[in-house]
């Protein structure tokens, strides 16, 4: 690995030549990972955030997750404004930048004073850009094993998609989402019981997501009440809750 030092008088605008390496990867199509870390900012439990690219509509895009301490925020940006994203985040926010792609290896530095330092290297073996079908599939909120997904008959008992349920999967999978966003911009603090009424909750499909989200992602105290007006669809998920022995 090879380091870039100078003189600070003629010290190379390591900002630019690390965006210029990312922008490269991206029109190559060799961009793999690129991960901001030793945050300065100040959003509360904020660590890093790990960046991949994604296909949105057919558009290709990079997925922002936003790692906190207890909970993952993802968000999907078009090319142009994901660059220009990094670019602004750089050293404002994050003091530290790994870009990993198929033909280089790059980390950006930033010293307590300000200095940088650009390391460069190429990788060792040959790498392969995952498949942004995968990527997709990794931000999910949800994990299908989840068994409240059986009980409700979204997954069979080997915890598989069923398919006629994969509309169901993803719209839950979008309310998490919109869920998760409401959350982080909300005044509500994890660390006291956060509570949800949903109402005309039917079969209980979101009832169950948020209390799973709640308690086993957050590892919030979550207490979620469905309101549900029909007789049959209170026993079934009542039965699963009791079941399932979910506490909240």
């Amino acid at each position: 690995m090879s380091v870039t030092a100078t003189p600070a008088s003629l010290a190379p605008d390591h900002h630019a030549q690390f965006i210029d390496l990312l922008q490269t990867s991206l029109d190559q199509n060799a961009f793999i990972k690129l991960v901001l870390a030793k945050y300065v900012g100040d959003e509360a439990d904020l660590q890093r955030i790990i960046i991949k690219p994604v296909s949105v509509k057919a558009q290709p895009c990079l997925s922002f997750v936003y790692r906190y301490k207890t909970r993952d925020i993802t968000k999907n940006l078009p090319l142009a404004e994901g660059v220009a994203t990094i670019g602004g985040l750089l050293p404002a926010e994050f003091k530290n930048a790994h870009l990993l792609s198929l033909t280089d290896e790059a980390q950006l530095e930033y010293s307590k004073k300000g200095k940088s330092s650009l390391f460069k290297s190429k990788p060792q073996q040959l790498r392969e850009v995952p498949s942004v079908e995968h990527n997709r599939e990794k931000n999910r909120f949800l994990d299908l094993s989840r068994p409240f997904l059986a009980d409700l008959g979204v997954t069979n008992k080997q915890h598989e998609l069923i398919p006629a349920m994969s509309r169901k999967w993803k719209q839950i999978n979008k309310f998490i989402e919109v869920f998760s966003h409401a959350l982080t911009s909300s005044p509500l603090a994890l660390d006291k019981p956060v509570r949800v009424a949903d109402f005309g909750s039917g079969k209980g499909y979101l009832t169950f997501a948020i209390h799973d989200y709640l308690r086993n992602t957050l590892k919030a105290e979550g207490e979620v009440t469905g309101v549900e007006l029909r007789e049959d669809m209170v026993t079934l998920c009542n039965t699963a809750a009791a079941k399932l022995e979910h506490p909240g």
